[in-house]
């Protein structure tokens, strides 16, 4: 029989050439101008040693690209999984023959577009979705380490900007307290993503899997207050605090959770849904972030619902995106600029008066029963947003 010729894989040779191509530029030109700003004040440094430090720095974000990637990667099998009562334990296995997929076919990102996109095995096509899943996780996580953690924190509110920042500062020498910040955020990040990616499916969040999640949010913000840059009692009630220091270490993830389901609840209920969605992603953040942040974060997800019905209505799309979504973006949006939004005065911040958070939560409700009278009167889009 004659042997069927194999075409060169061009999208793969394209990538692996890029990424060399980078990391070459990413060695070579900070290094160089670097030595010339140096050499301009007077010093005589080694380029070979500059070089050093920046593939330290290459390495550094390789590897924080690779666990978001991994990580990425164990959502998909958690996403396929776990709304259909099958065990994560196991090896991947393809959809279509049900045959395990060898390690070196398992790499995020790299093993899909080597394989072009198809089991190795019955040759079918695998879903983008899986590729598509671990970048974006390994690119989120390049973004929060930039954001949060190589700055020193400085997207934190309340808590000092630390005056140590850069990867030989902050990953090489170790921060903990920066470092656990940033783990007890990502993990809130990644299990957002995969309730998303649940109910973009038209499944069902099991309801085991969001008492995990949230049992330990809260165990790890009782145990590390410091993973709470906000108390609870901070701010307008911070002269409570005094008092009771150790009611506030508890009550700050209890007290955002409580906040943060209560104005989820109000999602759920501007859009009749059959079973809580916007009441535990909001449960989450505020157990994570705080009762303060869980009102910023619901003002930003209304204001983006509120574009996106108005989106709806012009373009008529055939598909919804799930509320998730905007919920994941708001949160996300609050933790990048935390600092910044709370020194906004009228911001439900951690200095914001109680009539500022007051007045937030009545935007929030009176937008949401204009949502709700707006569902009313229009036909259900998709069963996934349910």
């Amino acid at each position: 029989r004659r042997r069927r010729r194999r075409h060169p894989n061009w999208p793969a040779r394209w990538i692996i050439g890029t990424l060399l191509a980078g990391a070459v530029a990413y060695l070579t030109i900070p290094a160089s101008l670097e030595h010339q700003r140096l050499e301009a004040i007077g010093l005589k440094p080694s380029y070979g040693q500059l070089v050093v430090q920046q593939s330290a720095r290459l390495l550094g974000t390789a590897w924080f690209f690779f666990v978001g990637a991994s990580i990425g990667s164990f959502l998909n099998v958690v996403v396929w999984r776990v709304p259909r009562g099958r065990s994560l334990f196991g090896r991947s296995h393809c959809p279509w023959c049900a045959v395990q997929i060898p390690g070196r076919d398992n790499l995020p990102v790299l093993g899909w577009v080597l394989l072009r996109g198809r089991c190795r095995t019955c040759r079918l096509p695998i879903s983008p979705r899986y590729p598509l899943v671990e970048l974006g996780m390994g690119l989120l996580f390049l973004l929060v380490l930039g954001v949060e953690l190589l700055s020193g924190g400085s997207s934190l509110p309340v808590r000092e900007v630390a005056s140590r920042q850069g990867f030989f500062e902050v990953v090489y020498t170790p921060q903990t307290e920066l470092l656990g910040l940033y783990a007890f955020h990502m993990w809130m990040l990644a299990h957002l993503v995969a309730w998303t990616l649940i109910q973009r499916d038209g499944l069902k969040v099991p309801l085991r899997y969001v008492a995990f999640v949230l049992v330990s949010a809260l165990v790890a913000g009782i145990s590390f207050p410091w993973l709470h840059p906000v108390p609870a009692l901070f701010g307008p009630l911070a002269g409570f605090a005094r008092l009771m220091p150790w009611f506030n270490r508890a009550l700050t993830g209890v007290a955002g959770f409580v906040f943060g389901a209560l104005l989820g609840n109000e999602f759920d209920m501007a859009r009749s849904a059959r079973r809580p969605q916007a009441t535990w992603f909001l449960g989450l953040a505020g157990a994570q972030l705080g009762w303060q942040a869980a009102f910023g974060i619901a003002l930003i997800a209304t204001f983006l619902q509120l574009g996106s019905m108005i989106w709806r209505r012009l373009t008529q799309p055939r598909h919804e995106w799930p509320l998730g979504a905007a919920i994941f973006i708001a949160t996300l949006s609050q933790l990048i600029f935390w600092r910044s939004t709370a020194e906004i005065p009228w911001w439900p911040g951690p200095d914001a008066s109680l009539r500022a958070i007051a007045i937030a939560g009545i935007v929030i409700v009176a937008i949401q029963f204009l949502i709700r009278y707006s569902h009313r009167r229009e036909p259900r889009v998709s069963a996934a947003t349910e």
